[in-house]
């Protein structure tokens, strides 16, 4: 599933704050997480900071990633 698309079905699930956490969670235990074309499409703030928060998660847990966009 492309990554903005993930990003909006978290977003759609905010109310529902176990089901929340649980897709923000697969993203950032993710053995390996890719996402190609980083801010190909303009974003929000709330999908920034779902963005941010996933990678700064990962990133200070020393966990694999790659990570294009052509900004």
């Amino acid at each position: 599933m492309p990554f903005t698309e993930s990003i909006n079905i978290i977003k759609e699930n905010k109310e529902d704050k176990l089901k929340h956490i649980k897709l923000i969670n697969k993203f950032k235990n993710a053995r390996l997480l890719i996402i190609d074309d980083l801010f190909k499409e303009n974003i929000d703030k709330i999908e920034l900071n779902i963005i941010s928060g996933i990678i700064s998660y990962r990133y200070f847990n020393k966990m694999p990633m790659v990570i294009s966009t052509q900004r």
